[in-house]
């Protein structure tokens, strides 16, 4: 079941990758981004292991220099959160493969799904929500965020060290 959704999340990313560049009036790009589609659905289907890490690559290259060059804001980030989706179930799904009888694995593949649907849902929500919202930030709250965006960092590297 989890193949299912790889499938339709890697086509659902560059569909709406291909449509906020058409609909951006950059229908050429849109069209290379189009004939991904297929191709990117026979290498996965002919069991090529990178495709979804190459796909997610070029989702969130194509929708950096889209959001540069002005296409959708929505569009590049539903596309950016459906292959993630993708390169996620199928990472799972590769693992799911070696799990013994003892492991239950069609309740691991449900909880699974369920965690990535909540996270997927949690995403386009937040999405919506920011572009409803219209808030200009001033000094003070981007130095906030600055200072917590460096705190973040400094603990991420501290416990990667401690686990190394």
């Amino acid at each position: 079941m989890t193949k299912n959704f790889v499938y339709v999340s890697l086509a659902l990313a560059l569909v709406c990758q291909a449509l906020g560049w058409i609909m951006a009036g950059y229908w050429p790009m849109g069209l290379i981004v189009l004939c991904l589609v297929p191709l990117s659905l026979f290498l996965l289907e002919r069991k090529f292991r990178p495709i979804t890490a190459l796909v997610l690559m070029v989702s969130v290259l194509t929708a950096a220099i889209g959001l540069w060059l002005g296409i959708g804001l929505s569009l590049a980030l539903l596309a950016v959160v459906c292959a993630l989706a993708a390169w996620d179930l199928d990472g799972f799904s590769r693992r799911l493969v070696f799990a013994s009888a003892e492991d239950d694995p069609p309740r691991l593949e449900r909880q699974h799904l369920m965690q990535v649907s909540l996270a997927l849902l949690l995403g386009i929500g937040i999405d919506l929500a920011s572009q409803s919202i219209r808030y200009a930030f001033g000094f003070e709250w981007a130095l906030t965020l600055a200072i917590l965006a460096f705190y973040g960092i400094g603990v991420l590297i501290n416990a990667m060290q401690a686990r190394g």
